[in-house]
């Protein structure tokens, strides 16, 4: 019985702690402003003042940052991705009134400016590997919500 109870109240403190998200109450990123080419990839400013950093890491890998309403740090470091250096392979961007494109031998990355949305297909084919179902959004603390 004692067992009971305690597995109970365990239960019960994690249906309370395990809340669902409205995703109608998320910000969504604003479109894109302006765009900066940098040796290693681009950095998106959008109309929120957010910024979304696409950096090209191998000709298969394209890392992509996030900071909503704000600038990114300057210190960058994740924990999916341990290796630090990276040569850069060749790569390529072309703009277009409604998208960003950004080419390597491998992956091309089609950036949609309004809404933000990204798009990840092929090199070769063109065919679609991953895309973006809807807007990156955000909670009002900043946080990213898929």
């Amino acid at each position: 019985m004692k067992r009971f109870l305690i597995t109970l109240l365990c239960l019960l403190g994690i249906a309370a702690v395990s809340e669902a998200q409205d995703i109608s109450s998320l910000e969504k990123i604003g479109r894109v402003t302006s765009v900066s080419k940098n040796e290693q990839g681009v950095i998106l400013n959008c109309q929120d003042k957010s910024q979304v950093a696409l950096t090209v890491l191998a000709s298969d890998l394209i890392r992509v940052r996030a900071s909503f309403n704000k600038p990114l740090p300057a210190r960058d470091h994740s924990w999916a991705i341990a290796k630090e250096n990276w040569s850069t392979p060749l790569w390529s961007l072309n703009e277009t009134a409604d998208s960003i494109i950004i080419s390597t031998a491998e992956v091309e990355v089609v950036i949609h400016r309004s809404p933000l949305l990204i798009d990840f297909r092929d090199a070769r084919t063109h065919a679609l590997l991953n895309s973006d179902e809807q807007p990156m959004a955000y909670d009002t603390k900043g946080c990213w919500r898929e």
